[in-house]
């Protein structure tokens, strides 16, 4: 609560948002289309993933960003 108060964020059914600079923290599920462009991007259980579509689409929609981060979490498994 004191983090949501001094930054200012709105937490959302489907997100938590910062009005003052239109961020927002939010998932995707499934395959999302391109025009992503996310600063941070978490893949988890990323073994689990049929294909690498939403991690090649996270990597590829950074390109504009000048830190971008990404983590790939996983537990063991054959994908």
């Amino acid at each position: 609560p004191l983090l949501v108060e001094a930054f200012g964020i709105e937490v959302n059914a489907k997100n938590l948002s910062r009005p003052e600079d239109g961020a927002r923290f939010e998932p995707l599920i499934g395959n999302p289309g391109d025009g992503q462009s996310p600063h941070c991007a978490i893949v988890d259980e990323y073994h689990e993933h049929e294909s690498d579509a939403l991690y090649t689409t996270m990597i590829t929609g950074m390109g504009a960003r000048r830190q971008p981060i990404m983590w790939a979490i996983t537990t063991a498994g054959y994908n």
